[in-house]
């Protein structure tokens, strides 16, 4: 096998790909190819009447377990997808990952140990249609500026439900506009574009507010704006384009009863004029 790197979730993918081997080992499936690219991680593990592929797109966070056709790689059909949280137990993450891939493909468990998978990680990672929320977003800012962590955790033990228009503009928007002030380092600003773009595309109207309006419209200088605008996707640009006009208004989404209403009413005015 190829020389495995060292960033952290590729290595979870690995302990992903060895456990789903060991799982259809039994029934002859061999390793039949690992390959590694700037948008992803892959290996195809094929048998004689199937053949399956796992994949990590680090741009989204995803894992993807997918079909293949048995006489080629063409006709991917998407089997299983995860959302995966970095900040969050990843032990118990892997395991709840490995599982669902095992039954997915019909398979209880490795070695023929049943693993169940655990009960606060919901079927809804599964689901085709679920969509990275807020938390997941801050969560990934975090990475890039591990100094918000402390205020992350803060948050949660402060307050029953997390403020996350509030803490955004206290935490996370600073740390843009400083770095933004200074020459922006090309890889961490082409990360934090990924995260945008990635999150903008595969996030709920929740999460796409918060990067538009909450984010993206604290950004008051042409020179920043150009920054990283020219690193966003365009339907991103589009929808930031769209939100200028209650740049400067007071959002309060922290009330429950009325959860994002102006934020998602100015997304979905959006997207119904889209062409």
């Amino acid at each position: 096998m190829s020389d495995r790197g060292t960033n952290s979730n590729e290595e979870i993918f690995h302990l992903i790909a060895d456990e789903f081997a060991s799982g259809l080992s039994s029934c002859d499936f061999k390793r039949e190819k690992l390959e590694k690219s700037n948008k992803n991680i892959k290996e195809i593990f094929s048998g004689k009447n199937a053949k399956y592929e796992i994949s990590y797109d680090p741009s989204e966070s995803i894992f993807f377990l997918k079909s293949c056709n048995p006489d080629s790689q063409d006709d991917l059909t998407v089997l299983s997808k995860w959302l995966f949280d970095p900040m969050a137990d990843r032990e118990k993450q892997t395991r709840a990952i490995t599982a669902d891939f095992l039954e997915s493909v019909g398979f209880s468990g490795s070695k023929g140990n049943i693993r169940k998978i655990p009960k606060n990680i919901g079927k809804k990672r599964r689901d085709e249609n679920f969509n990275a929320d807020p938390m997941f977003l801050i969560n990934r800012l975090a990475s890039l500026f591990p100094e918000i962590k402390p205020e992350i955790q803060k948050e949660r033990e402060s307050y029953e439900q997390f403020r996350f228009v509030n803490f955004t503009k206290k935490n996370i928007n600073p740390k843009l506009e400083s770095f933004l002030c200074e020459t922006p380092e090309k890889n961490k600003l082409k990360k934090l574009s990924e995260i945008f773009n990635g999150l903008y595309k595969s996030g709920d109207l929740d999460t796409r507010a918060v990067i538009t309006s909450v984010i993206l419209n604290s950004i008051d200088d042409d020179k920043k704006e150009s920054a990283i605008k020219e690193h966003l996707s365009d339907d991103l640009k589009k929808a930031w384009d769209a939100t200028r006009s209650i740049r400067g208004k007071k959002i309060s989404p922290e009330k429950s009863s009325r959860r994002y209403n102006y934020m998602l009413n100015s997304l979905r005015s959006q997207e119904t004029t889209s062409p």
